[in-house]
């Protein structure tokens, strides 16, 4: 079986470790194990490690692929402390493929349709963080999964717009995707063996924020978010280019087709 390591088992680690535990032999790591589930720690093995600490308990020489999932809220070294951990990641081993979960903030409030090849212009600070490290993942083999709003289990978007009044841009369109479709994207490049790169995970479909909250609100009976009208402002529409050209089949190609889950 592939060897699989999963640096920072948080909700999206969890949900590969449940996706993929019967096709990889995977092992994650936490700042705490306890606090996952007994389930998943009898799936996977789980190991103790903080970003930027010691590397020697892991094994990583052993490892074919692995999954970074640490984002970079709260961490304000963050773009140092990854690096420095890829550069000894890749001197243990260097022929192993690295998925670094990015985000479509890196192309912060460019407008119009956007793919892989399309200039980045971070904003936040978190983007500009990633930015950093993607700047360095681009000379490696690794692959960098530029993903947009995730959506899940007892995770949506809806809950935190839920009840709060005029928000901006009506009319621009939303950058979802599910989980399930990016444990399925890590999955369809390893089993494909894609070549190393940017992709965006982000499903095919880009309906307008007013018309897609408000629908998912009145699902879910919840209160709907308010916007203002008077805002015409278009966003950014973030294109799925690589992943669709690589044969990569999104399970939910809108995100109206994504399944709701009530917290």
């Amino acid at each position: 079986m592939t060897k699989v390591g999963i640096i920072g088992i948080g909700w999206l680690g969890s949900r590969f470790a449940e996706y993929g535990y019967d096709r990889y032999n995977i092992w994650a790591t936490s700042r705490n194990k306890e606090k996952l589930t007994l389930e998943l720690r009898e799936k996977v093995e789980v190991l103790n490690y903080n970003l930027a600490g010691s590397l020697h308990h892991l094994p990583i020489e052993e490892t074919e692929h692995l999954i970074f999932t640490i984002p970079p809220t709260r961490i304000d070294d963050y773009s140092k402390m990854c690096i420095s951990t890829f550069k000894e990641i890749l001197e243990i081993n260097p022929s192993i493929r690295i998925h670094f979960i990015s985000s479509t903030s890196v192309y912060g409030k460019k407008t119009g349709k956007l793919n892989e090849e399309s200039e980045i212009k971070p904003k936040s600070e978190n983007a500009f963080k990633l930015a950093e490290v993607e700047k360095f993942l681009l000379n490696t083999n690794a692959y960098i999964l530029r993903c947009g709003g995730l959506i899940g289990e007892k995770r949506h978007p809806v809950y935190y717009l839920s009840g709060r009044k005029q928000i901006a841009k009506p009319l621009a369109s939303v950058n979802l995707i599910h989980e399930r479709d990016i444990c399925r994207f890590i999955n369809y490049s390893i089993s494909k063996d894609l070549l190393a790169g940017v992709y965006n995970l982000v499903c095919p479909a880009h309906p307008a924020r007013k018309e897609y909250y408000e629908e998912v609100a009145a699902r879910l009976s919840i209160k709907a978010p308010d916007f203002d009208e008077d805002d015409q402002r278009k966003g950014k529409i973030v294109m799925p280019e690589k992943a669709l050209e690589a044969g990569f089949k999104f399970d939910y190609e809108s995100p109206f087709e994504m399944p709701l889950v009530r917290k």
